[in-house]
């Protein structure tokens, strides 16, 4: 079922695997000799980054040199977030005869002091946190773990979760969030499922939902309903999913490529990068996800973890302490196509209609899209089309109906995803009966 599913899908995706030198990243001072899994940065000066041995480094000037921190660990360190230069939590594993569990720590003062507590019940590995205020938090891992703070983790409590599918029993491994109410959990068990955990309600109620072969590590959050994802394991390699729906049906395509991929960042609205850990590559695209390119690490680096904060700063840490720095250099207006971003959005025909007619749109460069028809009063009568198109000419027939005779307009909005460039076009149709 596993190969049905996997090379049924491939023909829906497009996929282009190239290597390339690495210009675009610079080679940095070790951080550390030991290796770093994760790293966090609230700016373009101040980071940290943990791994092996209760390590704990902080840097303030964007990673140029770094300085040891004391964790009172000497355990595997799996997670570190920052809201700001003060506050702070990370998470360790206690892995010896002393305790089997997770260690969760807490700095008000930048990581120069820790405080650290155990998890209460032992044998539960918690692999990552995530704090969206001072007050309110979400803590996954596994079995079976999907936590929640509302008192700047005083306490944590078990989410309400959907638990009809023994997915949701799947260990948690990271958390994405696009606004306070909507976000993801993701994570899986390797040779069995990757999958996804969804709340619109700002954790009161999470829907779970298998989407992989492979554990799921990381997504992009576009819009509400345009999702990209990353998934992987060391014996199938790694794999790219799309969905256009919210969630609701996943395009899956195995890149072929032996690796897994471990984070991902954007550096753009159509530009992004993903760590690909042991394998020492990075994965780019320009497109949005639709197409990627196999770019070497610096010294043949092993990047774990990666974060952009805007298009010019982007930093990723891995085996050994290993820190790069994305190159703002190697940008300059050859990144940006030069032929003009174009549109058109042609007059309905036939106009006046009854009770059905065709809207007529095309796009020079793949845009994420929005066509939508709206009442003399300016109320939405109908989503025509939301997603992602590459470039072409479209047709849509809609359908007035169930609909009483009058004016109506029809809008198409396009979102360049090279250059982020965002354009608008209404037109008016009449429905006569």
């Amino acid at each position: 079922m596993r190969g049905i599913y996997k090379y049924f899908l491939i023909f829906f995706f497009l996929i282009t695997i190239k290597c390339y030198p690495q210009q675009y990243w610079l080679s940095l001072t070790a951080a550390t000799n030991q290796n770093l899994w994760k790293c966090c940065f609230i700016d373009t000066l101040n980071g940290w980054a943990v791994g092996d041995s209760g390590t704990i480094v902080h840097t303030t000037n964007g990673g140029n040199s770094w300085v040891m921190q004391n964790s009172n660990l000497i355990d595997y360190m799996v997670s570190v977030n920052f809201l700001n230069a003060r506050l702070g939590w990370a998470l360790g594993w206690g892995l010896d005869t002393n305790f089997y569990g997770t260690y969760i720590l807490k700095t008000t003062n930048g990581g120069n002091t820790w405080d650290t507590t155990r998890y209460p019940i032992s044998d539960y590995y918690i692999q990552s946190i995530n704090f969206r205020d001072s007050l309110t938090g979400y803590m996954g891992g596994g079995p079976a773990l999907l936590l929640k703070t509302t008192d700047n983790g005083v306490s944590w409590n078990p989410c309400d979760k959907d638990t009809t599918s023994i997915v949701s029993k799947f260990p948690i491994r990271n958390f994405r969030f696009f606004n306070s109410r909507y976000g993801f959990a993701m994570g899986g068990v390797m040779d069995i499922a990757g999958v996804l955990w969804r709340t619109t309600n700002s954790g009161l109620f999470w829907d779970v939902t298998p989407i992989a072969p492979e554990p799921v590590n990381d997504i992009r959050i576009f819009d509400s309903l345009n999702i990209l994802a990353i998934a992987g394991d060391y014996e199938y390699g790694a794999s790219i999913l799309r969905t256009s729906n919210g969630g609701q049906n996943w395009i899956y395509k195995n890149m072929g490529i032996f690796g897994v991929p471990t984070s991902l960042s954007f550096r753009t609205y159509s530009e992004g990068w993903a760590s690909m850990g042991y394998l020492s590559k990075l994965l780019n695209t320009t497109d949005g996800g639709v197409s990627w390119f196999l770019f070497d690490t610096p010294d043949s680096s092993k990047i774990f973890d990666l974060v952009f904060l805007n298009d010019k700063f982007g930093i990723g840490v891995g085996l050994n302490g290993k820190v790069i720095k994305f190159n703002p250099a190697s940008v300059n207006v050859n990144n940006i196509s030069s032929v003009p971003y174009k549109y058109n959005l042609a007059q309905n025909y036939p106009n006046p209609f009854n009770p059905v007619t065709n809207i007529e749109y095309s796009i020079s460069e793949i845009s994420s899209v929005e066509l939508k028809v709206y009442d003399l009063l300016g109320k939405e009568i109908s989503t025509l089309y939301k997603g992602i198109k590459s470039s072409g000419k479209y047709t849509i027939r809609f359908s007035g109906g169930n609909l009483p005779s009058g004016i109506y307009f029809y809008k198409l909005s396009a979102t360049n995803l090279k250059t982020g460039i965002v354009k608008h076009e209404t037109k008016k149709m009449i429905l006569l009966k």
